[in-house]
C-alpha cells in the first residue's frame, strides 16, 4: 500500500499528511518543501572544486590554440589600398594592350613584345596620352609571348590581368 509522509505544523504541533498545504487546526501555510528535502537537495549537488577549475582552464586554452591554428591558415584579407593598386595596375595593362593593339593596326611593322620602350614609342606616337602611372614602385610592364598573337602584359608585381580573374 501506499504510504504518504506526515509532517508536524511548527505553531500547533497537528500532525498532517505531506500532502497538505494547510494547517486544519490553525491553517498555517506548510512551507512548500521541508527542511529535510532541501538538505537533500543540498547534498545532491557537487560544490565546484579545484579540478573543475582546472578542467575549464584546458578547455579554454584547447579553444585558444584551435583559434590560434585557425587564424595561421587562413590568409588574411587585402587591404582596401592593396587591392585598389592592384586594380589600377591591371588597368594600365589593359590599356597598354589596347595601345599595342592600335599600334599593330597603324604600322606595318608590328609590335611583338612589350618593355619601358615600347611604352615611350607609344606614347611618342600618342596610342598614350601622358604616359602611365604606375601603382607601385615595383610596378614593370612586360609581355610573355607575341603580342600579335596570344601575348599577354604582366607586371612584375601583380602578374596579369588572366591570373586575377582566375583568383576570383
Amino acid at each position: 500500500m501506499d504510504r504518504t509522509e506526515m509532517k508536524t505544523c511548527p505553531e500547533c504541533g497537528t500532525t498532517a499528511s505531506d500532502q497538505q498545504q494547510f494547517c486544519r487546526r490553525c491553517g498555517l501555510e506548510f512551507p512548500p518543501e521541508s527542511l529535510e528535502e532541501e538538505r537533500t537537495l543540498r547534498a545532491a549537488i557537487p560544490e565546484k572544486g579545484v579540478g573543475s577549475c582546472i578542467g575549464s582552464a584546458f578547455r579554454i586554452a584547447v579553444v585558444l590554440f584551435l583559434i590560434g591554428i585557425v587564424m595561421v591558415l587562413i590568409p588574411p584579407r587585402r587591404t582596401v589600398r592593396t587591392t585598389s593598386r592592384e586594380k589600377a595596375c591591371y588597368a594600365n595593362m589593359r590599356v597598354l594592350l589596347g595601345a599595342i593593339e592600335m599600334y599593330n593596326m597603324d604600322s606595318v611593322v608590328m609590335q611583338k613584345s612589350m618593355n619601358e620602350q615600347v611604352i615611350n614609342r607609344l606614347t611618342e606616337k600618342n596610342y598614350l596620352k601622358g604616359g602611365l602611372s604606375k601603382p607601385e614602385r615595383g610596378c614593370r610592364y612586360s609581355s610573355t609571348g607575341d603580342m600579335t598573337a596570344n601575348g599577354r602584359i604582366c607586371c612584375d608585381v601583380h602578374g596579369t590581368v588572366e591570373s586575377d580573374l582566375q583568383d576570383r
